[in-house]
C-alpha cells in the first residue's frame, strides 16, 4: 500500500514538473498585449523634404499596423509631426529624426492620422508602412 502511495505521489509531482514547464516555454511578448506579425502588403517609399517646406509623410490611415521612417541624410535633422493641421508644423519642433534616426509606430504607440516632416535642408526620408 505504501509503495503505491509513493508511487501516486511520484506522478504528481511530475506532472505538474511537466505543466510549469510548458508554461514557462511560453513565448515572451515584450510587454505588448499582443504581438503583430507581418508578412506581407508592406509599402516602402521615400519622400523628400525641401528647406522648410511641410512635406505629407504619412496619408491617415484606419488599417495602419506598423509604420517605419528613417532619416537617411548624412548632415541633415528632419522633424517629424503628428497633426491633421500643416498650421502646428515647424522646423525644430516635433519629433527629432537625427541622421540616421528612425521613428517607429507599432502597436504600443499605434497612430493612424497624417505625418507630416519638415527640416531645414533638402532631406531625404525613407517609409515602411503595413
Amino acid at each position: 500500500m505504501k509503495k503505491l502511495l509513493y508511487i501516486l505521489i511520484i506522478a504528481i509531482i511530475v506532472l505538474l514538473g511537466v505543466a510549469v514547464n510548458k508554461k514557462m516555454k511560453q513565448p515572451a511578448t515584450f510587454g505588448y498585449s499582443e504581438m503583430v506579425v507581418i508578412q506581407s502588403g508592406v509599402t516602402n517609399s521615400s519622400v523628400a523634404l525641401n528647406p522648410s517646406v511641410v512635406t505629407s509623410v504619412l496619408s491617415p490611415n484606419t488599417a495602419r499596423v506598423y509604420s517605419l521612417i528613417c532619416n537617411d541624410d548624412t548632415t541633415n535633422i528632419a522633424y517629424l509631426h503628428l497633426a491633421s493641421a500643416t498650421t502646428s508644423v515647424a522646423v525644430s519642433e516635433g519629433v527629432n529624426l537625427g541622421v540616421g534616426d528612425c521613428y517607429e509606430i507599432g502597436t504600443n504607440n499605434l497612430y493612424i492620422g497624417q505625418v507630416y516632416g519638415i527640416s531645414a535642408a533638402t532631406t531625404t526620408l525613407t517609409i515602411i508602412e503595413k
